[in-house]
């Protein structure tokens, strides 16, 4: 859980995947992407956990 307590306090650290939907962001964590979006400057929503080999597109 300390990866999302990071992302929820400085929640820019995640890379934009616009691609997937406008206001989405990414962060790698081992083999796994927490994709999320920012809700406020402490707090993220979480909206899908995958593994880096999950063919991401199909997923969204």
């Amino acid at each position: 859980m300390p990866r999302f307590h990071k992302l929820a306090l400085n929640p820019a650290i995640g890379k934009p995947c616009d691609y997937i939907k406008s206001g989405y962001r990414k962060s790698s964590v081992g083999s796994h992407i927490i994709f999320y979006t920012s809700e406020s400057s402490e707090q993220i929503n979480i909206i899908r956990i995958l593994h880096k080999n999950s063919d991401v597109e199909a997923k969204f």
